[in-house]
Order: structure tokens, then C-alpha cells, then sequence
């Protein structure tokens, strides 16, 4: 299936456009794997949901001009990252809606309750401090997305950034400290 992954991404890049409608069900269910990873560090009742997550990252991924992805691993470290992307983008708008106070639920005769929109902070303290060490280093960055957001594995980081094994948990260890300085001063 990785070669067959591989063979399809080739074809788009050259120019094949059915060869997205093939490439579909061979990586929808990695997809929903990465996006559930990305929800775990979410608060519960968070309105969105993996699959949510997976049809909007492939709408995105389908519209875009970028097709120039080396390999498989290539391909879902860019999902990855469009992922994360989803997440600051919902949780901005969120923010943004509480920013207007909420609104008001009008229930039957007198009862009124105010509403608050769920807000997610956390996904924009860690985006805001992944941009920051992305100005520093944007190796380590992507790392962090390539590991914590899609849940890939070593190997499969090393070959689409060209490191070793040794060197990622090197840079890897680094990055989480200076993550946990950074969010939690």
C-alpha cells in the first residue's frame, strides 16, 4: 500500500487528476488516525470532531496547488500540518465569537440562560509557541507537528526530513522543554 500511495502521489503531481479520487481510500484511514492523535490534546466536548477534521484537512488538500509531495510520509506530515492549521483556525473563530459576549438563549417564559461559545486556549498558546520556535528553528517545528500532531513514526520523520533516528530524539527532547518553558512559564 505504501508504494501504491507513492505511484498515486507521483501521478498527481504530474498532472493526473483521477489519480486523487484513487488515492482517497488509501489514506483516509491514516488520515482519521492523525486526526484523532490531534484530538486527543483537545478539551472534551470540543465541537469538532475527527472525521470533521479529515474532510476538511482532504477539501483543503484536494483545492491546493501543492502537489509536489516527495513520498506517503511527505504527504501526511503536510496533512499534519494542515490539520494543526484547522484547529488554530476553529479556535480563533471560537475566540472570536466569545469575544462578542456570547448570545442568548431565549427559553420558555422566563427562563434565560447566557451562552458561552467554547473557547480553546490551549491549541492557541502551543500554535503561538510553535510559530515562535519555527522563527528560531523550523526543523524543530516541524518536528513537533511531524511527531505530536501526526503521530508519525521516527523512521518514517527521518526520511521525509533527511535525519537520523538519533538526531530527531536529540532535537525532539530539546523542543519539548523548550515548549513547556515557553506555554508554562
Amino acid at each position: 500500500m505504501d508504494n501504491d500511495v507513492t505511484i498515486l502521489l507521483e501521478k498527481i503531481r504530474s498532472g493526473d487528476s483521477s489519480a486523487l479520487d484513487q488515492l482517497t481510500p488509501l489514506v483516509y484511514d491514516h488520515l482519521h488516525r492523525i486526526a484523532s492523535s490531534c484530538m486527543q490534546g483537545e478539551r472534551p466536548g470540543h465541537t469538532m470532531q475527527p472525521t470533521s477534521l479529515v474532510n476538511e484537512a482532504w477539501i483543503r488538500l484536494a483545492a491546493s496547488n501543492n502537489t509536489d509531495y516527495k513520498c506517503r510520509s511527505h504527504f501526511f506530515g503536510f496533512a499534519a500540518r494542515l490539520m494543526r492549521q484547522i484547529l488554530v483556525d476553529h479556535a480563533r473563530s471560537t475566540n472570536a465569537a466569545k469575544r462578542n459576549a456570547g448570545f442568548k438563549v431565549q427559553l420558555p417564559d422566563h427562563l434565560d440562560i447566557a451562552v458561552e461559545p467554547d473557547a480553546d486556549p490551549e491549541i492557541l498558546s502551543l500554535n503561538s509557541a510553535l510559530d515562535r520556535m519555527a522563527t528560531d528553528n523550523e526543523t524543530r517545528a516541524r518536528l513537533v507537528e511531524m511527531r505530536y500532531f501526526s503521530g508519525m513514526k521516527l523512521e518514517e520523520i527521518s526520511e521525509v526530513l533527511d535525519i537520523s533516528i538519533s538526531t530527531i530524539h536529540r532535537e525532539l527532547r530539546v523542543a519539548q522543554a523548550w515548549l513547556k518553558r515557553e506555554i508554562n512559564p
